[in-house]
């Protein structure tokens, strides 16, 4: 019995920390205007941190987006999220560091 509530102390302080350390970044991120996206090449869906939202001006949610409704907002004429994943996967490329626009909730574009 006492070692089953040592174990769940650690867990609890081993969450406590990982929360900690992701607010951190979070904050981060906002301060830095800097945006992370995690790409679920098989799932079709993408994480964004709450500063990509906040510089969009979206609500941030807790689904994944899916490739598609990240897709519509990315202006026509820089890039193709579909057309990057496809090089992806076929070792064209391993990462993408690209600047372009994408729609902000406002309906302006915004240089990302």
């Amino acid at each position: 019995l006492y070692a089953y509530f040592g174990q769940a102390a650690r867990a609890q302080a081993a969450d406590r920390i990982y929360l900690e350390a992701h607010q951190r970044i979070d904050m981060a991120l906002v301060r830095g205007r800097c945006g992370l996206w995690d790409w679920d090449m098989v799932r079709g869906k993408m994480y964004w941190s709450r500063s990509m939202y906040d510089m969009l001006g979206y609500e941030p949610c807790d689904t994944m987006l899916s490739f598609g409704e990240v897709d519509e907002i990315i202006h026509p004429e820089d890039g193709d999220l579909f057309q990057l994943a496809n090089r992806i996967v076929a070792r064209e490329i391993d990462h993408i560091d690209q600047v372009f626009r994408m729609r902000h909730a406002d309906g302006q574009w915004v240089w990302m």
